[in-house]
């Protein structure tokens, strides 16, 4: 018997300490990603600095050869050295602007990883409430379309979370009313979800 309760001790402590360096793992996964998106958006930064300065000493340089040529100090071409020193910025440019878009994509790569993440997280906070995530397209001529969100008869436990207008984000409160092709994104008990969605995606049928 003893030694029955010795190995299931042995194996919740296994159990625990994997689990324990699981979450270790993950915690540092996340602040080593954390880390290099700081130092990403540090050198983008720089190299933001860097493009401008250019064009800043472009700007000076083409605004220089116009007014001497203005004061006929200059009345021909733009000197050798003047052009050479134009296609060095030039150059220079195209290679800051292609490592700023380098930059860009690894920064987006690494907030994308981080918000999926995130994402299970919050499906998992999720899950152990019994609650669910719907998003749903607003339909034309929907009983939703008009009517504010405050004034919706939905679920007692289903919330407006966001609304999504084009490119905008409207929140839970439209003042107006939701619009066809308007994206909500509700919150609620799988049931209620089922009852509630009809309002959004089901046509209102006008009486006879």
């Amino acid at each position: 018997m003893k030694r029955e309760i010795l190995d299931r001790i042995r194996r919740e402590i296994t159990i625990t300490v994997a689990g324990a360096r699981e979450t270790l793992l993950t915690i540092a996964e996340r602040v080593n990603r954390k880390t290099q998106a700081i130092k990403l958006h540090w050198h983008a930064a720089e190299l933001t600095r860097q493009i401008a300065l250019a064009h800043q000493e472009i700007g000076a340089l083409v605004t220089g050869a116009l007014m001497g040529r203005d004061q006929n100090l200059a009345s021909q071409d733009p000197s050798p050295e003047l052009h050479g020193r134009l296609e060095e910025l030039a150059a220079t440019l195209r290679i800051l602007k292609l490592e700023l878009g380098r930059i860009d994509r690894r920064i987006e790569e690494i907030e994308a990883d981080t918000l999926s993440d995130d994402m299970v997280r919050f499906q998992l906070d999720l899950s152990g409430r019994s609650l669910h995530v719907e998003r749903l397209t607003v339909v034309p001529e929907a009983t939703a379309v008009g009517v504010p969100i405050d004034k919706l008869t939905l679920s007692s436990d289903t919330r407006v979370m966001a609304v999504f207008r084009g490119p905008a984000l409207l929140g839970e409160r439209v003042s107006n009313g939701v619009r066809a092709g308007d994206i909500v994104i509700l919150v609620g008990t799988r049931t209620d979800l089922m009852r509630d969605r009809l309002r959004f995606t089901q046509r209102h049928r006008a009486s006879a």
